[in-house]
């Protein structure tokens, strides 16, 4: 869903987001050591609020992502999710002590994050990476 299409009292509802720290399809330089990803995704709206690519996963930078996330999200207004959805236990402990936010641990990975990356594997197989002239902070 585009940003301009959703209605903005959806933003005042009750949001579900999705914290998840995945190995990407990014290789490393030249390398074939892939990095790591973490992505907050809003289920209902379907935007990407917060991401942050790293060498090595790292729950200390999901929550430093999350709250940031929370100040400064990348799409629509500032808010707060009813609930935060996380694929391993000790990033949900870490959230929901530290934060005080509502956590669930799925016991399997994520439909949605399984989607994302996949697109994300998509895009950068159909070029969607590659450094045009012009680009060289890329």
């Amino acid at each position: 869903m585009a940003l301009h299409e959703i209605p903005p009292a959806m933003f005042r509802g009750p949001l579900t987001w999705l914290l998840l720290v995945r190995q990407a399809p990014i290789n490393i330089g030249k390398s074939s050591d892939r990095a790591w990803m973490t992505v907050i995704l809003e289920r209902e709206t379907e935007l990407i609020l917060g991401q942050d690519i790293s060498l090595v996963p790292s729950n200390a930078v999901a929550g430093k992502l999350l709250r940031q996330t929370l100040k400064h999200p990348l799409a629509g207004p500032a808010r707060r999710p009813t609930v935060v959805v996380v694929e391993s236990k000790e990033l949900g402990d870490l959230v929901s002590g530290e934060l005080g936010l509502e956590v669930r641990v799925s016991a399997t990975p994520l439909v949605e994050g399984d989607r994302f990356f996949a697109e994300m594997k998509r895009f950068i197989a159909s070029g969607g990476l590659e450094a045009r002239e012009g680009d060289e902070d890329f």
